[in-house]
């Protein structure tokens, strides 16, 4: 751990309990709006990657080719 992140929880745990209890609230509503920008990037590239299979630009492989790859990386 770093010297910031350590002060930082030091300064924390010297916070009233209600006021330590909205900083976690808040640290992990961030956390959550990361995830939805996450989301929000896959869900881009999900689209992508349809528009490239309608346009013929990639092929699916079918999945006794990819079990079968699978298979053969596990030995």
């Amino acid at each position: 751990m770093n010297a910031v992140v350590h002060e930082l929880i030091e300064r924390a745990q010297a916070l009233p309990i209600i006021e330590r209890a909205k900083l976690i609230e808040s640290l992990i509503e961030s956390m959550s709006h990361a995830d939805k920008e996450i989301e929000a990037l896959w869900a881009i590239e999900a689209e992508a990657r349809i528009d490239a299979l309608e346009r013929g630009d990639i092929e699916l492989e079918g999945e006794p080719n990819l079990l079968t790859e699978f298979r053969a990386r596990q030995k």
